[in-house]
């Protein structure tokens, strides 16, 4: 029961996977400017009773967590991943974007989204004469499960396609964190006062990297294409992708880093002075209001992914999406069937 307490929210197997599985792993603490080497695996990204002390949604991703063990060992060996549409992929895009959404970073921005808007909203009434709005903070009493619920979106991916992304390189490698799946969008990366990156974001695409030699990327077909590979099958990448991927693998982590190659100090410690720019900003909550009910304020406060200027060896945009004006690409901004 004591082990049970300790509920990991980045799976030991998925972290062994980038030391070895017997050798602990490399860590990068991003506030702290700080690496602790060797570092013990069973330690990190944990809390004790994050999802609860009944266990029920620990032993239930321990069970999507066997199946996804099995499947990316088989990935990283192969560079194939499961045939499109099986039960496999499946449940393997069920795990992708359950580990989205069950970190702590997660919840905390999860958190920090109610906190904005609610403070927006009561800043804009006559509540607010009442309130010390600059000490007062609005929060979720289980913002861990508020974010669980964006796995309820995992139907909105099917129609996503994917690719390996596999580096032959040893002088570069892809690293992790405590909050590892990146969503970004590259189609409306200028795009930063409205949502671009929510699941039924058109132009959406889903990093994850399994290994430090291979990542999975998923990607919307109606805007990209792959120009040097198959949809499914693997893509070489050169070290300038590998190195553009960990710039954002860093923008999106919480606290910590991970990898297992010691040569990478300095590089890493680089990036995340890269990454500083963009960690921690915050796009300002948007006023909504409905004609019909003018005096009623609403706040909007946008999931948009940072203006890094992305580009990718092995990824182009389509040749017909390529001249649509940025107007048009906002007001088309949804794939076609999440609003059904």
């Amino acid at each position: 029961m004591a082990e049970k307490q300790h509920h990991h929210f980045v799976p030991r197997f998925y972290l062994r996977r980038f030391s070895g599985s017997d050798t602990p792993i490399h860590l990068y603490n991003i506030a702290r400017d700080e690496f602790f080497m060797q570092a013990s695996i069973r330690g990190q990204c944990q809390r004790s009773w994050l999802y609860g002390k009944d266990n029920q949604l620990e032993n239930g991703f321990a069970q999507i967590e066997s199946a996804a063990a099995l499947t990316l060992q088989r990935v990283s060996r192969t560079y194939r991943l499961p045939v499109f549409h099986s039960k496999e992929s499946i449940e393997l895009l069920l795990y992708i974007v359950l580990q989205s959404v069950r970190t702590i970073k997660a919840a905390d921005d999860t958190d920090a989204v109610v906190n904005s808007i609610h403070r927006f909203i009561i800043s804009r009434t006559n509540e607010s004469r009442h309130i010390d709005l600059a000490r007062t903070t609005i929060g979720l009493n289980d913002p861990i499960a508020a974010s669980l619920k964006g796995a309820a979106s995992t139907p909105l991916l099917l129609d996503l396609f994917a690719t390996v992304l596999v580096t032959k390189s040893r002088r570069s490698s892809f690293i992790t964190s405590d909050h590892p799946v990146v969503k970004h969008n590259i189609y409306l990366e200028v795009a930063t006062e409205v949502g671009n990156r929510g699941f039924s974001s058109r132009g959406l695409i889903i990093y994850y990297p399994i290994d430090s030699h291979c990542a999975i990327l998923l990607y919307d077909p109606m805007i990209y294409i792959l120009p040097a590979a198959r949809p499914f099958a693997s893509t070489i990448v050169t070290a300038r992708d590998i190195a553009q991927l960990n710039l954002l693998q860093t923008i999106n982590a919480g606290s910590s880093l991970y990898f297992g190659d010691k040569r990478m100090c300095d590089e890493i410690r680089k990036t995340a002075s890269e990454a500083a720019t963009w960690r921690g900003n915050n796009v300002p909550v948007q006023e909504i209001r409905n004609p019909s009910t003018p005096n009623k304020v609403l706040g909007y406060l946008p999931d948009s992914c940072p203006n890094i200027g992305l580009t990718l060896s092995f990824l182009s945009l389509r040749p017909d999406v390529r001249t649509r004006s940025l107007l048009n690409r906002v007001n088309n901004r949804f794939r076609p069937h999440s609003t059904d």
